[in-house]
């Protein structure tokens, strides 16, 4: 399978700054922990930051995005003992809420720029 991770710029979050690159390898090493099944996978991480930090959403809800359906996952999967919930509602977008989402992810959309990319095999 392939899959792609758009995120934000480790060196800007502000509970967990670290450099790209410390980010990239941590991302790989559980990554490659993840999926050691014999169905090889095709992983591409993509840095991202806001090219206009005013009027750009905030990079923060999580979406699974594929070519069939969008969920929402506002909270992310990681929980982070009593300052966040233990649990969020995921929910299945509809179509025109897909494509908005898609569009935000595209380079040729200019929302957010791309300061960095790897990928995993």
């Amino acid at each position: 399978g392939r899959i792609n991770i758009h995120t934000g710029d480790p060196t800007a979050d502000m509970y967990h700054s670290e450099s790209m690159q410390d980010r990239v390898n941590a991302w790989e090493i559980c990554i490659k922990n993840l999926f050691t099944t014999a169905i090889p996978h095709k992983i591409k991480i993509f840095f991202r930051k806001k090219r206009n930090k005013i009027n750009s959403p905030k990079f923060h809800d999580r979406f699974i995005l594929t070519d069939q359906c969008c969920i929402s996952i506002p909270m992310g999967t990681d929980t982070f003992g009593n300052s966040t919930p233990n649990r969020t509602t995921w929910a299945l977008l509809d179509y025109e809420d897909m494509q908005k989402k898609a569009a935000e992810i595209d380079p040729a959309m200019n929302i957010y720029e791309t300061i960095g990319e790897r990928s995993i095999t």
